[in-house]
């Protein structure tokens, strides 16, 4: 099946210390968990960069439609890079960055390219882009309400 890449660009300004960013950005299942989509987290017992995430997006808003990918974390200064694949659906690389803007203050920026069959490119880039702007509003809650932090 042909596929087409996509590409999303999203950002969050949080009044957050980057330290306590970064720190999120390197816990790859607190991060996953931020996803609404997003069932269970599992770390391969082989490679602890390597994850088996399983979830459940909504076609139309009213038909389940269950998921299963890998996604291979790996941590830089600024924040981590994710290479993900949903064997035979698509594959991806999203790249989060956290930037200092100023006192307590940070952006955090997500940089997303995916390849993805045409025939399901609307459904996937829509899914993707709502759950990864969710993920981002919980990543700032989490962060501007430490009380209530998991």
């Amino acid at each position: 099946m042909s596929s087409t890449t996509t590409r999303v660009v999203l950002s969050k300004i949080t009044n957050a210390r980057i330290a306590d960013v970064i720190a999120i950005l390197h816990d790859p299942p607190r991060m996953a968990r931020l996803n609404p989509t997003v069932i269970s987290v599992v770390q391969s017992a082989e490679d602890p960069q390597l994850y088996t995430i399983t979830g459940k997006s909504m076609l139309g808003g009213i038909i389940p439609i269950p998921f299963s990918c890998t996604t291979r974390y790996t941590p830089v200064d600024d924040g981590v890079n994710a290479e993900t694949e949903a064997t035979g659906l698509l594959t991806g690389r999203n790249e989060w960055r956290a930037k200092e803007i100023g006192d307590h203050q940070c952006e955090i920026i997500e940089t997303a390219s995916l390849d993805v069959s045409w025939l399901l490119k609307p459904f996937v880039t829509r899914t993707m882009h709502q759950s990864h702007t969710d993920m981002l509003e919980a990543l700032a809650k989490e962060l501007e309400s430490p009380g209530e932090r998991q």
